[in-house]
């Protein structure tokens, strides 16, 4: 991808991007590891790839706490990392009827075999 303007700002650098299977279809991301929030800890990773691997990479704020917790980390490494990686933009949530729904909102650094 090419930036060839830019309204009073310098132009930003190129970038390159990868189709990446998921599931039955695919992706563009951008997996460049010197983006600051493209760089992931394994505990990251770990969490990141279980919630892409709930039905569209979506579940409810208690499905991702029980499907980590105790087997993975403990609750509160659970919540520091979720936490680090919605501060990465790499996950977010909304309501969805009662509850919290937590979704995958960048999967570049996502293991294709956890979908």
């Amino acid at each position: 991808m090419q930036n060839t303007k830019h309204k009073d700002a310098e132009l930003t650098a190129d970038m390159t991007m990868n189709l990446v299977k998921m599931g039955e279809s695919a992706i563009l991301a951008h997996d460049d590891p010197n983006v600051k929030r493209n760089a992931l800890g394994e505990p990251e990773r770990k969490v990141l790839n279980v919630l892409a691997g709930f039905t569209n990479g979506e579940a409810t704020a208690t499905e991702f706490v029980d499907a980590v917790v105790p087997d993975m980390m403990s609750r509160a490494s659970f919540f520091r990392v979720r936490n680090k990686l919605d501060r990465k933009l790499k996950v977010s949530w909304r309501t969805k009827g009662n509850s919290k729904v937590w979704y995958v909102t960048d999967w570049a650094g996502v293991d294709p075999d956890a979908v």
